[in-house]
């Protein structure tokens, strides 16, 4: 897997923004969208499961929402500045012990797609002239084939799609015979369908909508966190009443 601060993507990923810090980022490479981005939004479909929708928002003063909706259960989570978090709604699984991880839960899907179908080095289009590229993963028995699109959008951001166009398997060759007959012959008939099912189906769609830096203006301090529940620390009334309060 290419890209992304080499010290691996995922690792990048869950420690954003932090990730990478001895280096500054390159912002206008495709590689560095996690250390860069100040919104983001990815949407999910047609792999068979319930669709997900999930954003990001960073904001001055090192604050960040997150909203994720997964087959319609929804839970949002506040990250401040001073090391305070507060989740709001209803996860469908289990919550990630640190809040922080949803971050990650959003921007992996269209990260991990990019590092692996483009070259390294890939930077974003300018205005009328999108990126557009026809790339190929390898499997145990063939390969996968997706479509990628990355265009300049409206609202000085980027509009990503990815869509699996093809899964190409392999001819199985005919078992050697084992002429001492001290060997049975193995099929790999039944690790070809294990395999095969894990892969995504044909038409698997990601599309995101990224926005680079600078970040947003702050929340204001009258922002309610009624149906806020902090983790852990206290409970408060008011974003403003948050940000005063140690962690």
């Amino acid at each position: 897997m290419r890209g992304l601060c080499r010290a691996g993507l995922l690792a990048a990923v869950f420690a954003a923004p932090a990730a990478c810090a001895a280096a500054q980022p390159d912002c206008a490479r495709i590689e560095h969208m996690v250390e860069c981005m100040s919104w983001i939004e990815t949407r999910a479909d047609g792999n068979g499961h319930a669709d997900y929708l999930g954003r990001i928002e960073r904001y001055a003063g090192d604050e960040t929402r997150v909203a994720i909706d997964n087959g319609g259960h929804r839970i949002e989570v506040l990250l401040l500045g001073n090391g305070r978090r507060f989740v709001k709604g209803e996860a469908a699984g289990a919550l990630p012990e640190d809040p922080a991880a949803f971050v990650g839960l959003v921007a992996t899907p269209p990260l991990l797609w990019l590092s692996m179908l483009l070259e390294e080095g890939a930077r974003w289009p300018a205005p009328g002239a999108p990126l557009e590229r026809v790339a190929s993963t390898d499997w145990a028995y063939g390969q996968e084939r997706y479509r990628v699109r990355i265009e300049a959008s409206a609202d000085a951001g980027y509009a990503i799609e990815i869509v699996k166009t093809e899964t190409v398997s392999t001819p199985e060759s005919a078992p050697t015979p084992d002429p001492s007959g001290t060997f049975a012959t193995i099929s790999t008939d039944e690790d070809r369908a294990a395999r095969l099912a894990e892969l995504a189906p044909v038409g698997m769609r990601i599309a995101a909508r990224v926005r680079l830096q600078p970040p947003s203006p702050p929340l204001p301090d009258d922002f309610s966190l009624q149906g806020w529940m902090p983790q852990p620390g206290a409970a408060a009334a008011t974003l403003g009443e948050a940000r005063r309060a140690s962690p």
